[in-house]
């Protein structure tokens, strides 16, 4: 069983939103260009079925390490999307806390109508800009569970509609009861359906619907990273309960341990499967490593 206390500094390096280079980072102004071409761009917009503004998050990399540049010779990140009035007004990127250790940079732009397309522009420190232009996607309702459903059982099944994707589907799922949390997250093919492990929640939760479109090439940059991710999501509640409790006891009243969770959900998960939950401040798997 693999445990890991969980401080502040570890949730910074592992930002749940995008994928980081393991908290390494380098100033622009170590770096012998800064040009757009000899950088490799990341950048990811989550865009939400019931908001009317996307997340935006990007990040300037080394070209053959992908190490996050903090820009400090006044280079700049903005983001900017198609609306019906034409194009938003730039947004300027700036120091995320949650990823600040890594460098990104975000901020919210409006939501893009359909098939319109997000921006993101980098001006390097000669003034020079590169922009980087990719198309929204678009993401299927959750069909079932329902909203507000309770769900029960080991395993729950999910579905949703796949002629609206096009890209990577994936579920993902975070969760409180009592003192327990817990987080998962599952990529899928685009069936219309996708079997979730639910064996160790409880209480209630969100579930998200992400469809995934990825561009690894974007002219003007040496290499790029782009995710345009656009989300469903839901509420749902779990029957399950904590053994002899339950889901709305009260924190010291809960007596199931660790090890009681870690019986019912630990397996040797699929490739892009995460699944954890924390209790009084410690995070465990239930992914088994080989």
């Amino acid at each position: 069983m693999k445990t890991k206390e969980l401080f502040g500094l570890v949730i910074l390096c592992l930002p749940l939103l995008v994928a980081t280079s393991a908290c390494q980072t380098v100033k622009s102004s170590e770096l012998k260009t800064t040009q757009a071409e000899d950088l490799r761009i990341s950048a990811r917009v989550y865009e939400y079925k019931d908001s009317q503004s996307s997340l935006t998050t990007a990040q300037m990399q080394t070209l053959e390490s992908h190490v996050g540049i903090s820009l400090d010779q006044g280079e700049t990140l903005i983001a900017a999307s198609d609306t019906e009035d034409g194009p938003s007004g730039n947004v300027y990127l700036s120091n995320a806390f949650i990823f600040n250790l890594d460098r990104y940079y975000d901020g919210y732009v409006p939501k893009t109508t359909s098939n319109g397309n997000y921006y993101v522009t980098y001006t390097d420190k000669d003034g020079t800009a590169t922009k980087a232009s990719f198309a929204t996607g678009t993401v299927s309702d959750i069909v079932s569970p329902a909203s507000g459903a309770t769900v029960s059982g080991d395993e729950l099944t999910v579905t949703w509609n796949p002629s609206k994707m096009n890209g990577t589907a994936s579920i993902y799922i975070s969760w409180s009861g009592g003192a327990t949390s817990g987080a998962s997250s599952k990529n899928c093919e685009n069936t219309g359906s996708c079997l979730i492990d639910i064996s160790h929640m409880s209480g209630t939760g969100k579930m998200e619907l992400r469809n995934t479109l990825k561009y690894e090439t974007m002219p003007g940059f040496g290499a790029a990273d782009i995710s345009m991710i656009n989300v469903s999501k839901t509420s749902i509640a779990f029957s399950s309960v904590t053994p002899g409790k339950s889901a709305n006891a009260a924190p010291s009243e809960i007596t199931a341990t660790a090890e009681d969770l870690l019986l019912k959900c630990e397996r040797y998960c699929e490739e892009g499967e995460t699944a954890t939950f924390t209790i009084n401040g410690a995070e465990y798997s239930c992914c088994i490593e080989d």
